[in-house]
This record gives structure tokens, sequence and C-alpha cells, in this order.
């Protein structure tokens, strides 16, 4: 009846370590997170691009740059 309980354990053991040392779909985890990062950065740049601010400051940088001769 131990012996029972021994391969049973030894078979919990060896599962348990191949979940924990199991690394696939951590690229696909790690590519996730990259893309809503990006999103989230590609957002920043769109609502700071669409500012009054940064408008002015381009037209000013481009008329700057067609006036000089």
């Amino acid at each position: 009846m131990i012996t029972k309980y021994v391969k049973l354990e030894c078979c919990v053991r060896n599962a348990v370590g191949k979940l924990l040392r199991q690394e696939e779909g951590m690229a696909t985890v790690e590519y996730a997170i990259l893309i809503v990062a990006a999103a989230g950065f590609a957002g920043l740049v769109a609502m700071l691009l669409k500012s009054d601010w940064v408008k002015d400051q381009l037209r000013t940088m481009i008329e700057s740059a067609l006036t000089q001769e």
C-alpha cells in the first residue's frame, strides 16, 4: 500500500516539475505585452500630435524651413 503512495507522489512531483519548467508560450505572452505597450505609446503620440501646441510648433518649424534661403 505504501509503494502505491510513493509511486503516486513520484508521478505528481514529476508532473509538477514539468509544468514549472515548461516555458512554451512565454514568447507569445511577451509579444502580447509588447503589443499592448506599443499601442499605448501610439495612443499617447497621437494625443500629443492632436494638441494645438504641437501643431503650432510643427507649423512654425516647417514654415521656417521653407522660408529660409
